[in-house]
Protein backbone atom coordinates (compact mmCIF):
# COMPACT_ATOMS: atom_id res chain seq x y z
CA UNK A 1 0.00 0.00 0.00
CA UNK A 2 1.49 3.24 -1.44
CA UNK A 3 -0.07 6.54 -0.01
CA UNK A 4 1.49 9.87 -1.03
CA UNK A 5 0.42 12.63 1.71
CA UNK A 6 1.94 16.00 1.20
CA UNK A 7 1.12 18.54 4.09
CA UNK A 8 3.02 21.76 4.21
CA UNK A 9 3.76 22.46 8.16
CA UNK A 10 4.54 26.17 8.16
CA UNK A 11 5.26 28.58 4.93
CA UNK A 12 6.90 31.49 5.98
CA UNK A 13 6.59 33.59 3.00
CA UNK A 14 4.14 33.65 -0.02
CA UNK A 15 7.12 32.98 -2.54
CA UNK A 16 8.23 29.27 -1.25
CA UNK A 17 5.17 27.65 -2.59
CA UNK A 18 1.73 27.67 -4.50
CA UNK A 19 -0.56 27.81 -2.25
CA UNK A 20 -4.36 27.01 -2.63
CA UNK A 21 -7.43 29.39 -1.20
CA UNK A 22 -10.43 30.02 -1.28
CA UNK A 23 -10.40 30.98 -5.04
CA UNK A 24 -9.75 27.63 -6.08
CA UNK A 25 -13.06 25.90 -5.32
CA UNK A 26 -10.97 22.56 -5.43
CA UNK A 27 -9.19 23.45 -2.50
CA UNK A 28 -11.09 24.17 0.66
CA UNK A 29 -9.86 25.67 4.03
CA UNK A 30 -10.92 22.08 5.77
CA UNK A 31 -8.74 19.79 3.10
CA UNK A 32 -5.47 18.98 5.66
CA UNK A 33 -4.55 16.12 2.98
CA UNK A 34 -3.51 15.54 -0.74
CA UNK A 35 -3.44 11.16 -1.15
CA UNK A 36 -2.38 8.82 -3.81
CA UNK A 37 -4.92 6.29 -3.40
CA UNK A 38 -3.41 2.60 -3.47
CA UNK A 39 -6.17 2.23 -6.37
CA UNK A 40 -4.38 5.49 -8.39
CA UNK A 41 -6.63 7.83 -7.58
CA UNK A 42 -5.64 11.45 -5.90
CA UNK A 43 -8.32 13.20 -3.49
CA UNK A 44 -8.50 15.74 -1.27
CA UNK A 45 -9.00 14.60 2.43
CA UNK A 46 -10.90 16.76 4.24
CA UNK A 47 -10.85 16.74 8.58
CA UNK A 48 -14.02 15.45 8.58
CA UNK A 49 -12.55 12.35 6.97
CA UNK A 50 -14.58 12.54 3.43
CA UNK A 51 -12.41 12.25 0.21
CA UNK A 52 -12.99 14.74 -2.86
CA UNK A 53 -11.26 13.91 -6.66
CA UNK A 54 -8.58 15.81 -7.80
CA UNK A 55 -9.11 14.42 -11.57
CA UNK A 56 -11.36 12.43 -13.31
CA UNK A 57 -11.92 9.03 -11.01
CA UNK A 58 -11.71 7.62 -14.90
CA UNK A 59 -8.19 8.62 -14.50
CA UNK A 60 -5.57 5.63 -13.39
CA UNK A 61 -2.34 7.39 -11.51
CA UNK A 62 0.31 5.05 -11.71
CA UNK A 63 3.39 7.51 -10.52
CA UNK A 64 3.72 10.68 -9.89
CA UNK A 65 6.94 13.29 -9.14
CA UNK A 66 7.51 16.48 -7.36
CA UNK A 67 9.73 17.95 -10.01
CA UNK A 68 12.66 20.56 -8.89
CA UNK A 69 10.53 23.39 -10.36
CA UNK A 70 7.95 23.15 -8.01
CA UNK A 71 5.46 21.21 -10.29
CA UNK A 72 3.65 18.10 -9.17
CA UNK A 73 2.93 15.70 -11.66
CA UNK A 74 1.22 13.13 -12.61
CA UNK A 75 1.52 10.00 -14.97
CA UNK A 76 -0.80 7.02 -16.15
CA UNK A 77 0.76 3.87 -16.98
CA UNK A 78 2.42 5.03 -20.50
CA UNK A 79 4.27 8.12 -18.82
CA UNK A 80 1.86 10.47 -19.94
CA UNK A 81 1.36 13.22 -18.25
CA UNK A 82 -2.51 13.17 -16.74
CA UNK A 83 -2.38 16.13 -14.41
CA UNK A 84 -0.06 18.52 -13.53
CA UNK A 85 0.01 21.17 -10.64
CA UNK A 86 1.23 23.86 -12.86
CA UNK A 87 -2.08 23.84 -15.32
CA UNK A 88 -3.79 25.33 -11.75
CA UNK A 89 -2.60 28.66 -11.01
CA UNK A 90 -2.81 30.15 -7.67
CA UNK A 91 -1.11 33.16 -5.66
CA UNK A 92 2.37 32.54 -6.69
CA UNK A 93 3.92 31.64 -10.69
CA UNK A 94 7.14 29.53 -10.02
CA UNK A 95 9.66 29.54 -12.82
CA UNK A 96 8.53 27.58 -15.89
CA UNK A 97 4.99 28.05 -15.00
CA UNK A 98 2.34 29.33 -17.46
CA UNK A 99 -0.88 31.67 -17.35
CA UNK A 100 -3.18 30.37 -20.19
CA UNK A 101 -5.65 32.54 -22.38
CA UNK A 102 -8.52 33.51 -19.85
CA UNK A 103 -6.82 32.25 -16.41
CA UNK A 104 -6.12 34.60 -13.52
CA UNK A 105 -4.68 34.36 -10.48
CA UNK A 106 -5.05 36.18 -7.05
CA UNK A 107 -2.94 38.37 -4.90
CA UNK A 108 -3.12 37.42 -1.27
CA UNK A 109 -4.48 39.66 1.44
CA UNK A 110 -0.95 39.69 3.32
CA UNK A 111 2.21 37.91 3.94
CA UNK A 112 0.37 35.69 6.28
CA UNK A 113 -3.59 35.94 5.20
CA UNK A 114 -4.01 33.88 2.02
CA UNK A 115 -7.17 34.68 1.63
CA UNK A 116 -7.82 36.82 -1.90
CA UNK A 117 -6.39 39.88 -1.66
CA UNK A 118 -6.91 43.46 -3.96
CA UNK A 119 -5.60 42.54 -7.52
CA UNK A 120 -6.06 40.09 -9.98
CA UNK A 121 -3.33 38.99 -12.72
CA UNK A 122 -5.20 37.76 -16.08
CA UNK A 123 -3.77 36.71 -19.21
CA UNK A 124 -6.57 38.13 -21.46
CA UNK A 125 -7.97 35.81 -24.32
CA UNK A 126 -6.35 38.52 -26.77
CA UNK A 127 -2.86 37.60 -25.45
CA UNK A 128 -2.73 41.29 -22.82
CA UNK A 129 -1.28 40.30 -19.51
CA UNK A 130 -3.48 42.72 -17.34
CA UNK A 131 -3.34 43.71 -13.50
CA UNK A 132 -6.98 44.58 -12.04
CA UNK A 133 -8.34 45.54 -8.72
CA UNK A 134 -10.75 42.68 -8.03
CA UNK A 135 -14.62 43.19 -8.43
CA UNK A 136 -14.27 45.63 -11.61
CA UNK A 137 -14.98 44.62 -15.00
CA UNK A 138 -11.64 43.78 -17.51
CA UNK A 139 -11.75 47.15 -19.19
CA UNK A 140 -9.02 49.55 -19.43
CA UNK A 141 -9.82 52.50 -16.89
CA UNK A 142 -9.09 49.75 -14.21
CA UNK A 143 -6.24 48.26 -15.28
CA UNK A 144 -2.55 48.98 -12.96
CA UNK A 145 -0.62 46.82 -15.15
CA UNK A 146 -0.75 46.20 -19.02
CA UNK A 147 1.64 43.95 -20.98
CA UNK A 148 1.41 43.91 -24.46
CA UNK A 149 1.87 40.36 -26.75
CA UNK A 150 4.72 42.05 -28.24
CA UNK A 151 6.04 42.73 -24.79
CA UNK A 152 5.33 46.40 -24.88
CA UNK A 153 4.04 48.11 -21.30
CA UNK A 154 1.09 50.17 -21.33
CA UNK A 155 2.77 54.04 -22.15
CA UNK A 156 0.33 55.44 -19.11
CA UNK A 157 3.59 56.18 -16.62
CA UNK A 158 1.60 55.26 -13.99
CA UNK A 159 0.56 52.16 -15.08
CA UNK A 160 4.15 50.68 -15.87
CA UNK A 161 5.14 49.35 -12.10
CA UNK A 162 8.20 46.63 -12.94
CA UNK A 163 7.01 43.02 -13.38
CA UNK A 164 8.94 42.65 -9.98
CA UNK A 165 6.55 45.17 -8.29
CA UNK A 166 3.28 43.58 -9.80
CA UNK A 167 4.63 40.46 -8.38
CA UNK A 168 5.10 42.11 -5.01
CA UNK A 169 1.76 43.64 -5.68
CA UNK A 170 0.06 40.08 -5.96
CA UNK A 171 2.24 39.10 -2.81
CA UNK A 172 0.73 41.58 -0.74
CA UNK A 173 3.96 43.01 -0.24
CA UNK A 174 3.84 46.58 -1.88
CA UNK A 175 1.02 48.68 -1.36
CA UNK A 176 -1.44 49.61 -3.86
CA UNK A 177 -4.03 52.97 -3.35
CA UNK A 178 -7.07 51.62 -3.60
CA UNK A 179 -8.57 52.01 -7.35
CA UNK A 180 -10.58 55.49 -8.58
CA UNK A 181 -14.43 54.87 -8.48
CA UNK A 182 -15.69 54.21 -11.62
CA UNK A 183 -17.97 57.55 -11.45
CA UNK A 184 -14.49 59.52 -11.77
CA UNK A 185 -14.02 58.50 -15.35
CA UNK A 186 -15.85 60.30 -17.66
Amino acid sequence: MSILSILFLLITTAAEAQRQRDTNPAVPDDVVSLLLTPEGRLVLRRRQGQDEEVISPYATIASASMLDTGNFVLYDFNFRIIWQSFDNPTTTLLPGQRISHGQEIFSSASETDYSKGKFRLKMQNDGFLVQYPINTPDTGIYAYYVENPDGAVNDEPSLRPTMKNVLLMLEGIVEIPEPPSPSSFP
